[in-house]
């Protein structure tokens, strides 16, 4: 289990627990919520430098706050990082519950650029998208944007092949366009930034495709591990205004 990356482990881990339970006729309790205990669990279990608490769900991380709003501020998902410490974390996690209401393609799109943000404040920090469910909504998802992101499905999105790929954000692509520009909007309108370019690793998807059954439920793992400069806003940015203004909701 050493030699397996962090994204890995927890993809591994969260798609084990998902056959166990759904093995166990506890499958209709799944949801995002739920897995807060396999997360929590397998972040635990990762050496940190210092003693003390540090697996947490909803952690407040500046990067994501720059601008000061009314209400709860925005929060990872997951963050491994000594209780009370000043320093640096050691890995944030954003998921997803693949055929959940809020597992829409501008909200994972909004999650890997979330991720961004903190990567780019903390380089050293490892900062992993992980997605699970029914193995038919994640067949689903993985062929619509933000995955395939033209109309003619062209694979130039979020992949799942092994290894660094870095996906470009092109503002000519005007499939992609239509759809990225009101999250990159509503991201700068808080202070965030939006790169040009992601560099990410897929970590393969649990169980796998290529055993004798298919399973009924999934997860997979992506890690950003190279951030771009930020993008020419005057080409991406669009104010809200009118019925369009608070389309793209914050998470």
């Amino acid at each position: 289990m050493a030699t397996l990356s962090l994204p890995r482990r927890l993809s591994e881990a969260v798609g084990a627990w998902m056959h166990l339970e759904y093995c166990s006729y506890r499958a209709g309790v799944f949801s995002e919520s739920s897995l807060k205990a396999v997360i929590g669990s397998v972040l635990s279990t990762v050496p940190v430098k210092a003693r003390g608490t540090r697996a947490h769900a909803e952690y407040n991380h500046p990067a994501l706050n720059v601008i000061k709003r009314p209400g709860a501020p925005n929060m990872v998902d997951f963050a491994l990082i000594l209780n009370g410490a000043s320093i640096n974390g050691e890995a944030y996690i954003e998921t997803k519950w693949a055929g959940s209401s809020h597992c829409k393609d501008v909200n994972i799109l909004k999650d890997f650029l979330r991720l961004a943000n903190i990567k780019m404040v903390e380089p050293d920090a490892k900062c992993i998208f992980l997605m699970a469910g029914k193995s038919s909504d994640l067949a689903a998802l993985f062929n619509s944007f933000p995955f395939r992101t033209t109309s003619q499905g062209k694979s130039n999105g979020f992949q799942l092949t092994s290894g660094e790929v870095k996906m470009k954000f092109d503002h000519l692509d005007q499939d992609f366009f239509l759809k990225a520009s009101p999250v990159f909007s509503e991201l700068i309108d808080r202070g965030m930034t939006v790169p040009m370019s992601l560099t990410i690793c897929c970590h393969g998807i649990f169980p796998s495709d290529s055993v004798p059954y298919k399973a009924k439920f999934q997860a997979v793992a992506w890690e950003i591990t190279q951030v771009d400069t930020p993008i020419i806003q005057k080409l991406w940015y669009r104010k809200a205004t009118g019925k369009n203004k608070g389309a793209v909701r914050a998470k």
